[in-house]
């Protein structure tokens, strides 16, 4: 179901995002551990060399002194030394068995060391090892090459030792450095080792989501294509189920929906046929009509000019049906101009209320004074409130109340005109806009198919609400368009 370039496009940018940053945090985290290791171990040398200062039990010269070799052979007096000194580093050696320690003397150099090689005894310190007998203080040193570490890089501590304010030699205690890198690289692989265990985990997380995913696409592809819809498979993705409910109930209407399409199709064959068709009607028809009229006005019976009448009045109704069709044409264009809403409703109501006391009628006009003016063509506004306002009062038997009222919401006006009629019954409700489509006996039942074409062409909405015994409320919305705009035409 998924492509399996959007699983590798996933993993790559999954990857990118997250395992970058994961791997900068392991170098950074090895590197603060080996910075803090390092100072740990600085500490832990001062230590030491402390503990071999204080356990210097006499001078290097007392001991020589006591054991009369003060004038022997430098072998003689570093061997004496060794004697007394060794067992003192070896047991402080077993306190930090990682370190490398010893006494140093400036005339017989190194005289105990620990680990002990016996060949390590008289060998000169590294001379950064011996800067303290210039500084004669505590130094924290770098050898590139320990000569008691088999030639190892160490750093190491150099502590003086004072007999009457005089230095008489010193103490030291080293580490290896390759010891700080070995723990810089173990932690980093530590690190390194849980984050691939992490980014292993990610991506069996991301599979198997996949996998749910794909299954349960294919399951709802499986439901629509056989139109059988089974919630419960679809558990694993209830986000789907609304959409099966409504894919299913759009298949189940599709009867409804042809039924639209064949509606459209219908208003677009009407459309055709007063395009192209009403001009040509009305030419001949006018031409009829005015040798009936100048019959009528010869010397002729009055049999005949009343047949004449007749015929006039027939062919009234034919241009009235002619002048519908071309109302209704799709592509017809319609001037506009800046207009009130309010304005047109006021200067048609004297003719509507004129039909309102022949029809035993009121009729109440409440108006948004808030309305601004927008594009409108007057005509055929007042043409659509005329059809929806006489459709309102024929369907008032005595006594009835129709209300044309305008309202302001958002940026669109709202224009409703309710009656308290009959009402429409819903099974009559929901075709009454189609074209043809009429209950009246005189009816060519395309008043409210004009209202409709109106209406769209100005961008706007007409809804029907009805109920039988209580009335019926048409409502209109139309878009307000700013002043700016200006003139225009436009073409529906």
């Amino acid at each position: 179901m998924f492509p399996g370039s959007i699983h590798k496009r996933t993993y790559i940018i999954i990857t990118i995002v997250v395992s970058i940053p994961l791997f900068l945090w392991a170098y950074a985290n090895a590197t603060k551990a080996q910075t803090i290791l390092q100072q740990k171990t600085e500490l832990e040398l001062i230590a030491a060399v402390t503990t071999l200062e204080q356990r210097l039990p006499q001078t290097f010269e007392q001991i020589l002194t006591e054991e009369s070799v003060v004038n022997g052979t430098a072998e003689q007096q570093r061997a004496v030394l060794n004697k007394h000194l060794q067992p003192i580093v070896d047991e402080v050696s077993r306190q930090y068995p990682h370190f490398g320690l010893g006494y140093y003397s400036p005339s017989l150099s190194i005289v105990a060391v620990s680990p002990f090689k016996p060949e390590t005894l008289g060998l000169k310190a590294h001379n950064n090892s011996l800067r303290i007998y210039e500084t004669k203080q505590k130094e924290i040193v770098c050898v590139d090459s320990g000569i008691t570490r088999d030639g190892n890089p160490l750093i190491a501590v150099n502590y003086p030792l004072y007999s009457n304010g005089n230095m008489i030699g010193h103490v030291w205690a080293n580490y290896k450095t390759q010891d700080f890198h070995d723990q810089f690289y173990i932690l980093l692989s530590r690190n390194l080792g849980l984050i691939c265990l992490l980014w292993i985990s990610v991506l069996l997380t991301i599979g198997w989501a996949f996998r749910k995913i794909e299954n349960s696409l294919t399951e709802f592809a499986n439901q629509v294509k056989s139109g059988s819809p089974n919630p419960s498979k679809l558990h694993e993705f209830p986000q789907l189920i609304p959409v099966l409910d409504t894919v299913i109930q759009l298949t189940s209407d599709k009867d409804k929906v042809m039924e639209e399409m064949a509606k459209l199709d219908r208003m677009n064959l009407v459309s055709q046929m007063a395009a192209g068709v009403a001009h040509e009607i009305r030419n001949p028809l006018t031409v009829i009509k005015g040798f009936l009229q100048y019959f009528q006005m010869k010397e002729v019976a009055a049999t005949t000019k009343e047949q004449c009448g007749i015929v006039l009045e027939e062919l009234g109704r034919v241009e009235a049906i002619i002048t519908d069709f071309l109302s209704l044409a799709k592509n017809r264009v319609t001037e506009q101009k800046h207009c009130n809403i309010n304005s047109i409703l006021e200067g048609v109501y004297p003719l509507l209320t004129a039909e309102a006391l022949k029809n035993g009628v009121e009729l109440t006009l409440n108006l948004d004074k808030r309305i601004p003016e927008t594009l409108l063509n007057d005509k055929e506004i007042i043409q659509l409130i005329l059809n929806l306002t006489r459709n309102s009062m024929e369907a008032i038997k005595e006594h009835g109340l129709v209300i044309i009222q305008t309202r302001l919401v958002d940026k669109k006006y709202i224009v409703t005109i309710s009656d308290n009629g009959c009402g429409i019954p819903p099974e009559i409700c929901k075709n009454i806009f189609d074209p043809f489509y009429t209950t009246k006996e005189n009816g060519t039942g395309l008043g409210l198919a004009i209202c409709t074409s109106i209406v769209n062409r100005h961008n706007g909405t007409i809804e029907v609400v009805s109920a039988l015994q209580s009335g019926t409320t048409f409502t209109i919305t139309l878009p307000i368009y700013s002043p700016d705009a200006g003139k225009g035409q436009m073409v529906m």
